[in-house]
């Protein structure tokens, strides 16, 4: 029987929550107050295990309900840090077989997140983390980041990037759209930017999860590859086209649509999905995520490896991304 795990599921301890809360000037605490007021699940383990159990998910991949994109300065990032990693093993502890964890890390102070990654890795035995898509408007492939990168690089890390406020477009501020479509944006410009910039050519031992069945970049590979070929500007950073790049990242199924499942699909195989829900998170699902996925009409094959098998290959093992 295939055992599923769900890669995109968030948590949000509450000793950290606590800690976060004395910082007044911060946006997240509330908005995670209110998650934790109508959502028990996202910092109760016991009640998130009934949870998944109701829904048949064997395993979680937990990671922080707050992004890792803080309003604060350096010193109380590298704090909060350390405490929601320190919350997250004890979590991960005392259910072993239920959950996995990916940590946080404050990329806000880019000389510190390097340190905390091997801290988490080495130290806690975490398989990667969570990052945001940018960092309070700043570009992941910016050289300031170069040390994090390294250091992931080096211990084979699993990178979950996951999409964060976007700074810069007010039109998303109404109708919600930040969500809807900004955290989209955010992504795909991240992984877009990484391909072209020959940041993943650089960093081919890091492994990256791109959530949401990878935004608009499906829909968008074969522009972004005739751009590659025809602009002089677009070559100058990598060797090889953005779908080369882009077919050898790992895609969630956290978006319950399914012809754009479809589309992933078609663009990175089997092979390269894993089941994501977005759980708790109203706008997520594990019944429909499950669903989709068993109702595509893939091979039994296929169809273990994206509800399980590719999750428990990537999580237990380090290795190359590309081959």
């Amino acid at each position: 029987m295939v055992c599923l795990i769900d890669v995109h599921s968030h948590f949000c301890p509450v000793k950290f929550l606590k800690e976060a809360e004395k910082k007044r000037n911060c946006v997240y605490p509330p908005r995670l107050e209110r998650l934790l007021s109508c959502l028990p699940s996202m910092s109760d383990p016991q009640v998130r295990i009934a949870a998944m159990d109701d829904q048949g998910i064997d395993r979680s991949v937990l990671s922080l309900a707050a992004v890792n994109v803080w309003p604060w300065n350096p010193r109380k990032a590298r704090e909060l840090s350390r405490l929601a990693n320190e919350e997250l093993a004890f979590v991960k502890d005392r259910h072993p077989d239920r959950f996995e964890v990916l940590g946080t890390v404050p990329l806000e102070d880019p000389m510190e997140a390097p340190k905390e990654l091997r801290y988490l890795m080495l130290t806690l035995g975490f398989p990667g983390v969570m990052i945001g898509a940018n960092i309070q408007g700043r570009l992941l492939d910016e050289p300031a980041f170069a040390e994090f990168w390294e250091m992931a690089d080096e211990l084979g890390a699993v990178i979950f990037l996951h999409p964060a406020e976007f700074y810069g477009l007010p039109a998303l501020g109404d109708f919600d759209l930040m969500r809807l479509l900004g955290f989209l944006f955010d992504t795909s410009l991240a992984v877009a930017r990484m391909a072209l910039s020959g940041h993943l050519e650089r960093y081919r031992r890091v492994r990256i999860i791109v959530p949401h069945l990878g935004g608009v970049l499906p829909f968008v590979l074969d522009r972004l590859d005739r751009g590659y070929v025809i602009f002089e500007e677009t070559r100058r950073g990598a060797p090889y086209t953005p779908s080369y790049y882009l077919k050898n990242l790992f895609y969630d199924t956290a978006s319950f649509h399914r012809p754009a499942l479809l589309t992933t699909l078609e663009m990175v195989g089997a092979s390269r999905l894993l089941l994501g829900s977005d759980t708790p998170n109203p706008i997520g699902g594990i019944g429909e995520a499950v669903r989709m996925i068993r109702e595509l009409g893939l091979s039994p094959e296929e169809e273990s490896a994206v509800l399980e098998d590719n999750a428990r290959d990537l999580f237990s093992s380090r290795g190359s991304r590309v081959d």
